[in-house]
């Protein structure tokens, strides 16, 4: 029985056997793969929808180098909005501090002044 935690390797490595039964066509006929052809077709079947769903995405993956730049600059967008927010929010809090101390400030000092 095949664990799909264990993967396909271990099932066929387990079944005692080197060949797998596929498809059966219209005309009642088993074809039988060996296992690098298996591992092949899953391979190709693989790629192939991998591919259909990157282009249904919008991106070219048939360069993969201008996909990775493309990941990296969306990357690097993110951090750099990430480091504008935490600049942000502690400008604010600089400006709320400092305001708060030039009020304190101010009321001590008219404060002393009064007497």
């Amino acid at each position: 029985m095949y664990d799909s935690s264990r993967g396909w390797d271990s099932y066929l490595e387990t079944s005692g056997t080197r060949t797998v039964s596929s498809e059966t066509y219209h005309n009642d006929k088993t074809v039988t793969l060996t296992r690098a052809e298996l591992r092949q077709i899953t391979k190709e079947a693989a790629l192939e929808a991998v591919g259909e769903v990157l282009t249904k995405l919008g991106i070219q993956h048939e360069q993969p180098l201008e996909m990775q730049r493309d990941f990296q600059f969306i990357r690097d967008w993110r951090l750099s909005s990430e480091s504008v927010k935490v600049k942000a929010f502690i400008a604010a809090v600089t400006i709320l501090i400092s305001g708060l101390a030039g009020a304190a400030w101010m009321g001590l000092r008219a404060l002393l002044m009064k007497d």
